[in-house]
């Protein structure tokens, strides 16, 4: 075998059994003192911490994406400082640096990683949350508050009054529920409320949608078909779930698979139903490698090869160019966006 088909070997090979590098980077860590005085909770969640960074690191390495790690780094800036852990981010990114060059990838990691490690040296920002500037900003931000009380009875009312007063639904979508649940998010990301309450935001907000229904499966569609899923093991679906509705309130027949989809189970239902149409969502990095792969067995069935394929998510804002990385026919940024490309398709 080649040096390159070895090295392409072993990097697979570290990204699917990470104990190796895990084991090396906790024993960096313990050597150099950082576990002194902490407790086995301490110790148990930097070891399962490190598995994940290991994840995100090696995806951004193989995708060849500088962009991608330093924005890595910058969210755990902020994730650990809202925990007043933020000490232990730039130990941690150099011991998975010093880790990745001992184990030899075959590859020079440093033009990857250089301008993340960087990063962890400058001074930066806080987050901005909140709705100032926003379009409908009062709506979003009372939206937001009620749910964050538990109030989904007001909620719901502040959406209907708005209806009433002639907001339409793509508006409520793209300016109250989108920048609702990135402030939440944002929210629990610096520590300010538990995931629990993230998550019960996020439900509120899927039950919201779904009373809304009613006025999105108004006609028989009358344009081409859509299908839409996330990659398997993608649990993030509010995005490419909003983006469904409003196509479906555009007039396209969309079929919406959900989050965590099979790769077999998603070419399976494209030739079942006929779509000419696919939208992928992963918004985790380390999920890119497998969309990657279920895109070349799009393309490379015959009954699916003409599929078109627009990708979204959270690393293709972060890398203009992963889109064609991943062999995708375009990606969107937002709702908007996702519905011009989708016409653009559905015209070609």
């Amino acid at each position: 075998m080649d040096s390159e088909g070895s090295d392409a070997q072993f990097f697979t090979q570290l990204k699917y059994d990470l104990d190796a590098a895990v084991d090396m980077a906790m024993s960096i860590m313990e050597d150099e003192g950082m576990f002194k005085g902490k407790d086995s909770r301490f110790i148990d969640h930097s070891r399962s911490d490190f598995k994940i960074h290991f994840q995100y690191v090696l995806e951004a390495i193989q995708a060849g994406s500088a962009s991608l790690f330093t924005d890595y780094v910058e969210w755990n800036r902020v994730f650990f400082r809202g925990l007043g852990l933020e000490y232990v981010v730039a130990p941690t990114f150099r011991i998975i640096r010093d880790v990745l060059v001992k184990m030899g990838l075959g590859i020079d990691v440093d033009p990857i990683l250089a301008p993340g490690m960087a990063r962890l040296t400058e001074s930066y920002d806080d987050v901005e949350i909140g709705f100032e500037g926003r379009p409908y900003s009062n709506l979003a931000e009372s939206y937001c508050r009620a749910l964050l009380k538990g109030e989904r009875e007001r909620a719901w009312e502040l959406i209907k009054e708005a209806m009433d007063d002639g907001v339409g639904i793509l508006d409520i979508y793209e300016h109250v529920f989108q920048p609702s649940l990135r402030n939440v998010g944002l929210l629990w990301q610096t520590g300010r409320i538990s995931v629990a309450k993230e998550h019960l935001f996020t439900s509120s907000t899927q039950n919201l949608m779904a009373r809304l229904y009613p006025y999105i499966f108004i006609k028989p569609p009358s344009k081409s078909k859509v299908m839409a899923a996330c990659v398997s093991g993608e649990l993030h679906e509010m995005g490419i779930r909003m983006i469904t509705d409003i196509l479906e309130l555009e007039g396209y027949d969309t079929t919406y698979l959900g989050a965590n989809t099979p790769s077999d189970a998603i070419v399976s239902m494209l030739k079942e139903s006929g779509a000419k149409i696919l939208l992928l969502s992963a918004t985790m990095t380390y999920h890119m490698e497998r969309l990657q792969a279920l895109i070349s067995v799009i393309r490379a069935d015959q009954g699916t090869k003409d599929v078109s394929v627009l990708v979204g998510g959270r690393p293709f804002l972060i890398d203009g160019n992963l889109w064609r990385t991943v062999g995708a026919d375009g990606y969107s940024k937002d709702m908007k966006e996702a519905i011009t490309m989708v016409a653009s398709f559905d015209e070609a």
